[in-house]
């Protein structure tokens, strides 16, 4: 006897974006791994957190241990308690700006997928109407993303926050020309005015 299959209309489905970060193409740090620092962060303990995310002790603490491993260095410092309990467990500086960093990426992920004109955006055709041509002025680049200073119009000028990966890509340095490609407020960046946003290749120097 077949089971009966609930279906879900496309139309009802929503999109939400994924992250991982990675190096040298080795993940390093997910959604999961995060949720349990951040709660970590809010519970102020291991035991505490470990319930309130419905795994045991041992999970939690194998898993802490894991992240720690492939970032090299920790995360959490936890002091335990006595008998009667009062143990404590707080992220360390470089634990809560991992935390800070991912929920930042991830929100500009997701603003990118809910906004109404993404999916055109795909396969957006280049106009002058969304373009802009300029000299980059800056590059500041940070672990996972970058920003970008373009000069479109002295004194106007206009900043880009791309990931590092795509700024590494494109080669991007002071004092190039470069177009920026709009819809709405989000900026794509591109160096071949031929290319479209998603198919930019890495320029060759002569």
């Amino acid at each position: 006897m077949d089971r009966e299959v609930d279906t879900v209309s496309v139309k009802k489905l929503t999109a939400r974006a994924g992250l991982r970060f990675e190096s040298d193409s080795q993940e390093i740090i997910d959604e999961e791994a995060v949720n349990i620092l951040r709660t970590v962060n809010e519970e102020r303990s291991l035991t505490r957190a470990a319930e309130r995310l419905n795994v045991s002790y041992k999970y939690l603490w194998n898993s802490l241990r894991v992240m720690e491993k492939r970032l090299g260095h920790p995360l959490v410092t936890a002091k335990h308690g006595g008998f009667g309990g009062g143990g404590s467990a707080n992220l360390t500086s470089e634990g809560s700006s991992l935390v800070a960093e991912f929920d930042n990426v991830q929100r500009g992920l997701q603003g990118i997928v809910e906004e109404t004109g993404f999916w055109e955006a795909i396969g957006l055709r280049l106009s002058a109407r969304n373009r802009l041509f300029g000299i980059i002025e800056e590059v500041k680049k940070g672990p996972v993303a970058a920003h970008v200073k373009i000069s479109v119009n002295h004194p106007i000028t206009i900043t880009a926050l791309i990931t590092r990966e795509a700024a590494d890509d494109l080669l991007l340095n002071q004092g190039e020309k470069i177009h920026a490609l709009f819809k709405a407020t989000d900026v794509v960046l591109g160096k071949s005015v031929a290319q479209t946003p998603t198919k930019a290749r890495r320029d060759k120097k002569k």
